[in-house]
C-alpha cells in the first residue's frame, strides 16, 4: 500500500517578508526525505548564494548554512543579497552581509527558514532584509514536488488545464498523477503562478494557480489545487442507488437527490461547511462574488421549491 503523506505549507511574512518559513508536515518523515531536502538546499544554497558551509545536527535534526561576506569598496551602496527593510535617513554605508539558511525536522514537520542581513557601518547595527523569495520558492517546489509525485488524483469542480498552451476545460473526475510543481512568472503581468504538471494518460497537462486575489503564498495555492482534486474516486465509496447522478455530476451539474460526494464532484470541496443538526449540512458556496447554499440531509442534496 503507498503510503500517504500529509503536506501543509505554512508561509510566515513578517514586515514585508524579510525572512520567510516554509513548514511542511509529512507524515512519519523518513531519513531518506531530510536528506533529500538537506542536499537539495545545500546545492541550491551553493548556486545561488555560493553557501558553503553547512552544518548538520543528526540528534536535533538540524542543517544550517551560514555565509558571511564583506561588501566591496564600489558597493558600499548596493547589497547583492536583498534589499533593505528599514528606511534611513543618510544613505547606508554598508560594510558586511549575512546569510543563515535553517532546515529541520520537528515534530512530524520540515521547516526552513531564509534569514538575510547586512551590516551598516553608519549605524552600527544589522539590519533585515527582504528576500527575493527565490531559494523559498525553489524549495517549496522541490518538497511539493518530492511528497506529491506520483499521487493519483480525480479532477472536481469543472477544472481548466493546458495542454500544449492551449486551455481546455476538463471533464470531472478524469484521472490525474501528480508528475511534478515548479513556480513561475508571467512576463507580461508580472503575476506568480504555482504549476501543477499532471499526467492525464501519457499526456502532460498543467494547472496553473495564479497567486491573486486570496492566494498570495504557496500555501493558498494548495490548498485551491486540493480542493479541486480528489485522492480517491468517488464512485466507489458512493452507495450504487445514486449511480444515476453520476452522469450529471460529471458535467458539472446538480440535481436533487444527488448523493453528498455528487455535489462535491460537480462543484469542488465547498468554501464552509455548517453542521445545523446530526442529519443535515448546510454546503456553502462563492461564485463570482455570489453565495449559494445546498442543503444536504443524511448525506442528500434537497434543493428544495
Amino acid at each position: 500500500m503507498r503510503k500517504t503523506i500529509l503536506v501543509v505549507l505554512t508561509l510566515l511574512f513578517v514586515n514585508a517578508i524579510f525572512a520567510e518559513t516554509i513548514c511542511i508536515k509529512v507524515d512519519n518523515p523518513s531519513p531518506a526525505l531530510f536528506k533529500s531536502i538537506a542536499n537539495e538546499l545545500k546545492d541550491y544554497s551553493q548556486k545561488l548564494y555560493r553557501v558553503e558551509t553547512f552544518n548538520i545536527d543528526k540528534a536535533t535534526k538540524t542543517i544550517k548554512g551560514e555565509r558571511l561576506f564583506k561588501v566591496k569598496k564600489r558597493n558600499k551602496k548596493k547589497l547583492l543579497i536583498g534589499t533593505p527593510v528599514d528606511d534611513f535617513r543618510k544613505k547606508p554605508k554598508w560594510k558586511k552581509e549575512k546569510i543563515e539558511i535553517t532546515a529541520k525536522i520537528e515534530k512530524n514537520e520540515i521547516c526552513i527558514s531564509v534569514d538575510l542581513t547586512a551590516y551598516n557601518k553608519r549605524t552600527r547595527k544589522w539590519h533585515k532584509l527582504r528576500s527575493d523569495n527565490l531559494l523559498e520558492e525553489h524549495m517549496a517546489s522541490y518538497i511539493l514536488s518530492k511528497t506529491l509525485k506520483g499521487e493519483t488524483l480525480w479532477s472536481i469542480g469543472n477544472i481548466t488545464v493546458d495542454e500544449n498552451g492551449i486551455s481546455k476545460k476538463i471533464l470531472n473526475l478524469t484521472k490525474f498523477k501528480v508528475d511534478s510543481v515548479d513556480i513561475s512568472v508571467d512576463p507580461s503581468t508580472g503575476i506568480k503562478s504555482v504549476n501543477f504538471n499532471l499526467l492525464k494518460g501519457n499526456n502532460l497537462v498543467v494547472y496553473k494557480v495564479l497567486m491573486i486575489g486570496d492566494i498570495q503564498d504557496v500555501n493558498s495555492a494548495l490548498s485551491f489545487f486540493k480542493s479541486h482534486f480528489l485522492a480517491y474516486n468517488p464512485i466507489s465509496k458512493t452507495p450504487k442507488v445514486y449511480d444515476y447522478y453520476w452522469e450529471y455530476a460529471k458535467h458539472g451539474e446538480i440535481m436533487d437527490g444527488m448523493h453528498k460526494l455528487q455535489l462535491i464532484t460537480a462543484l469542488g470541496y465547498p468554501d464552509k461547511i455548517v453542521k445545523k443538526n446530526k442529519n443535515t449540512q448546510i454546503f456553502v458556496y462563492n461564485f463570482d462574488g455570489k453565495t449559494y447554499n445546498y442543503t444536504l440531509i443524511k448525506n442528500e442534496l434537497s434543493l428544495g421549491d
